[in-house]
């Protein structure tokens, strides 16, 4: 137990990596349709 545990921290920030990456997604796509719903 005197190791860091750096697979569940890779793991973590993966996990965080895609979360951010899908939740930036999900607002391009709103933004994206506000917009041509706009008629832009």
């Amino acid at each position: 137990m005197g190791h860091l545990p750096i697979a569940p921290t890779i793991g973590a920030t993966i996990l965080t990596g895609l979360s951010a990456i899908l939740a930036g997604g999900a607002i391009l796509v709103i933004v994206i349709e506000v917009e041509v719903g706009r008629g832009g």
